[in-house]
């Protein structure tokens, strides 16, 4: 369904009169697949990248290198007309979902403006489509003449994702769709969007802070860290078994009643993405690090099947 092959994404940065035109390398070098009807988990700290890779891949931002093949097809060489239709299987929910919804249109409109910007639909069809997406995702058919700011967070997230499912996508782009929810809530959504998956075959890319969520739902994973994969590969094999000490990081911050554990300790600040250190951009943090570490790049190696790590030293 998905193929991202070696994406890196730059921003410059203003530069100063006598100073050099420098840049923030928000992704660097990513690659991933995702198979049809697969759920894969996008995990890491707050400015990794994560979201800035989803925006690449839906299309709303344009790497400065690398490639992206939805179905086969590489979205960035495509005719703008051929990009347009393949775009329509591919849609976003966003994290905030009162500010992704516009507060001067009511939910009918909402939700049928795909509709009307594809074209192709009469009133009574879209008006169909709304009613049968507002039962689908848990709301009722008088909330089609409501507005926004009537909604809760929970059902604001819903009618976000009744609108990005009117298409009928293939592939579902959620960036942290529960973030911003209550516990309660957050467990409703997350449960709608495993129906959703099941009773539409949908395919996802679900980033999330919560390692729980990822846990639960993804078949696979991958742990970003300023800008690359750290950790890639099943989800069950990378939690139970993790290799690199960054996912050890992460999973230790996590609250669980095993007490058992051996804490896992990072010092000292994430790197600058303007200047990224030579060498393992997480040396500077690892209690593992070895000067090896400081000067040589690692590359994703798979030491065990299917999993790969970026570590001259992996924990196994």
């Amino acid at each position: 369904m998905l193929k991202v092959e070696n994406l890196a994404i730059s921003f410059p940065v203003k530069a100063g009169l006598f100073s050099k035109r420098r840049h923030i390398k928000a992704v660097r070098g990513v690659s991933l697949t995702i198979q049809k009807g697969q759920i894969f988990g996008l995990v890491g700290e707050s400015g990794c990248g994560k979201s800035t890779l989803a925006q690449a891949v839906i299309g709303m931002q344009r790497p400065t290198q690398g490639q992206v093949f939805f179905k086969g097809d590489d979205l960035y060489a495509l005719s703008t007309p051929a990009f347009r239709a393949a775009r329509q299987n591919m849609q976003m929910v966003f994290q905030d979902p009162f500010s992704a919804l516009n507060p001067r249109f009511d939910v009918q409109r909402i939700i049928a403006e795909p509709m009307h910007i594809r074209g192709g639909f009469s009133g009574e069809q879209m008006e169909g489509r709304v009613l049968e997406l507002l039962n689908l995702v848990g709301l009722s058919p008088e909330d089609r003449h409501r507005y926004p700011s009537d909604f809760s967070g929970g059902q604001r997230q819903r009618i976000g994702i009744a609108r990005a499912i009117s298409l009928h996508p293939e592939l579902l782009i959620l960036d942290e769709p529960v973030s911003a929810l209550d516990v309660s809530v957050h467990a409703q959504i997350m449960n709608l969007l495993m129906d959703l998956h099941e009773e539409l075959g949908l395919t996802y890319l679900f980033i999330s802070h919560n390692l729980a969520d990822v846990k639960d739902i993804s078949h696979s994973v991958g742990v970003m860290y300023l800008g690359s994969f750290m950790e890639y590969g099943p989800t069950a094999q990378v939690f139970a078994q993790p290799l690199h000490p960054y996912t050890h990081s992460l999973l230790a911050a996590v609250l669980t009643l095993d007490q058992q554990k051996e804490p896992v300790i990072t010092r000292g600040d994430i790197p600058s993405p303007i200047e990224v250190p030579p060498g393992c951009s997480f040396a500077s943090r690892c209690p593992l690090a070895q000067p090896k570490c400081q000067v040589e790049t690692p590359v994703l190696l798979e030491y065990r099947p299917g999993q790969l790590a970026a570590c001259h030293y992996p924990v196994i």
